[in-house]
């Protein structure tokens, strides 16, 4: 869930919509929350970097939205990588 959080919310810095970027940085965390819940203890370290780095970003969104797009994208690798990884 959280990778297709993550690729709507690079759709929705595409057109600059700041709000609904937000909203899907916001969600993606929730469901990071929800898989750090269920993941055994030597997966959680790789997902708490994952929901700093989401946080980091919605502190920085306002502020210097500029290349945004580009760290949601490497987030979205290594999400993506993670898993891969535990296959």
């Amino acid at each position: 869930r959280a990778i297709s959080q993550i690729a709507d919310a690079e759709t929705a810095m595409r057109i600059n919509d700041l709000e609904r970027t937000d909203q899907m940085i916001i969600a993606t965390d929730d469901s990071l929350a929800l898989a750090y819940a269920r993941t055994p203890d030597a997966l959680r370290d790789p997902i708490a970097q994952l929901r700093r780095d989401a946080g980091v970003l919605r502190e920085d969104l306002y502020l210097r939205p500029e290349g945004i797009d580009a760290r949601l994208a490497r987030l979205r690798q290594t999400l993506l990588a993670l898993i891969a990884e535990r296959r």
